[in-house]
């Protein structure tokens, strides 16, 4: 978040793109190193919780962990530029990572129990705390080039926030804008899907 709090900053927009993608490049080997780390403390810590028979909740916030981490690391990669000639703005890195995080964090979203306050904490955690920028990530890209199997990943995504959102006004926001975005997006595909 810092990154992207410093690419819009007027230090950011008087630097080099070259020196901006440096940090970006830098940034992103950094979080890999550190999700290195924390794969190996989230595999002890599922081993321990068997043992202890622990509650699904705990797994819910270790693998929510998970969602931040790709969340984090598409910012990253954000900033960096696809190559010449692709199809896209966006690096494969950035589209993976995006893809990842959404994938993540349909799996939390099958282990939420709907009745309980942890949908509230798992939201408020892991979709407001940090910019949800898979989300526009992946929207950008079915502009782009029309992907029906990332627009299904969006309709998902979009429908798994109908879950949360009575946790607060922020989530019933979050829900009510990606809902609305997916359905523009699903009317420009079927528009130029079919020529117009």
């Amino acid at each position: 978040m810092v990154l992207t709090i410093y690419r819009y900053s007027p230090a950011a927009l008087a630097s080099p793109q070259a020196a901006l993608v440096a940090r970006a490049g830098a940034l992103a080997e950094d979080v890999l190193r550190l999700e290195d780390r924390a794969a190996r403390s989230r595999e002890s810590a599922y081993a321990y919780m068997q043992k202890m028979n622990s509650s699904d909740m705990v797994d819910l916030f270790i693998r929510g962990d998970e969602v931040q981490f790709y969340v984090t690391l598409t910012l990253c990669y954000r900033v960096i530029p696809a190559p010449e000639g692709s199809p896209s703005r966006f690096s494969d890195d950035c589209l993976n990572a995006a893809r990842m995080a959404i994938r993540a964090h349909m799996d939390c979203v099958r282990k939420i129990d709907v009745s309980s306050f942890t949908k509230a904490i798992y939201a408020h955690w892991n979709l407001l705390v940090t910019p949800f920028a898979p989300f526009f990530v992946i929207f950008c890209y079915v502009i782009e080039t029309l992907s029906v199997e990332d627009m299904k990943m969006l309709k998902d995504f979009s429908a798994s926030l109908a879950l949360t959102r009575d946790s607060s006004e922020a989530m019933e926001k979050l829900y009510r804008l990606c809902q609305v975005m997916y359905d523009v997006l699903a009317l420009y595909v079927e528009t130029k899907s079919q020529g117009a």
